[in-house]
């Protein structure tokens, strides 16, 4: 196991854990789905098409924004 920081919280996961894995991991607290997030790791924004294949590490720093629609 390894301990993750999302939004400044600490998750722990399995080592080699991916991105989307944490992400489909930490939502379910925040209420929120995959499809209307962005994410943050490391200070550099990941697309979606990129988070299967971004590898988490010990203390990483994933940041979750959801969208907010107004007008």
């Amino acid at each position: 196991m390894i301990t993750l920081y999302v939004n400044d919280l600490p998750v722990h996961v399995n080592k080699n854990s991916n991105l989307q894995q944490v992400l489909a991991l930490s939502i379910q607290s925040l209420n929120l789905q995959l499809d209307n997030i962005a994410a943050v790791h490391n200070q550099h924004l990941v697309p979606k098409s990129q988070w299967a294949i971004s590898v988490c590490n010990e203390n990483d720093q994933i940041e979750i924004f959801s969208a907010v629609a107004g007008g």
